[in-house]
C-alpha cells in the first residue's frame, strides 16, 4: 500500500478499526446470548464490557503470534495452544488458591 502513497499508520488504524466493529457487534451478540440463556440476572452492560475488553485483549496476543512465525498454520495452532495453556495455567492457580482458603 505504500507504493500508492498510504502511509504504514492508516492502514494498521484501519485494520484496526474494522476489527473493533467485529470484536463489538460479537460482544453484543455474546452479552445478549449470555444474558438470555445462562445468567438472567446479570447487569447486561457489565458483560458487555467484560466480553469488549477481553475480546480486545485478543489483539496484543495475536499480533505477538504473527510476529514470531512466519507459517500460518504453525501461528494458528501455537496461538490456539498457548490460549488454553495459559487458560489452565491461570485455573489451577484459582482453584489451588480457593481450597486453600476453606
Amino acid at each position: 500500500m505504500t507504493m500508492i502513497g498510504l502511509e504504514d499508520s492508516s492502514y494498521f488504524i484501519g485494520i484496526f478499526l474494522f476489527y473493533l466493529v467485529q470484536v463489538f457487534i460479537s460482544s453484543i451478540g455474546s452479552s445478549i446470548m449470555i444474558r438470555i440463556g445462562v445468567f438472567p440476572h446479570i447487569n447486561f452492560f457489565i458483560v458487555f464490557i467484560f466480553l469488549f475488553l477481553f475480546y480486545i485483549s485478543l489483539f496484543p496476543f495475536a499480533i505477538i503470534i504473527t510476529a514470531i512465525f512466519t507459517s500460518k498454520t504453525a501461528t494458528m495452532l501455537v496461538g490456539i495452544l498457548g490460549f488454553y495453556i495459559s487458560f489452565e495455567f491461570l485455573s489451577s492457580i484459582s482453584n489451588t488458591y480457593n481450597s486453600s482458603k476453606l
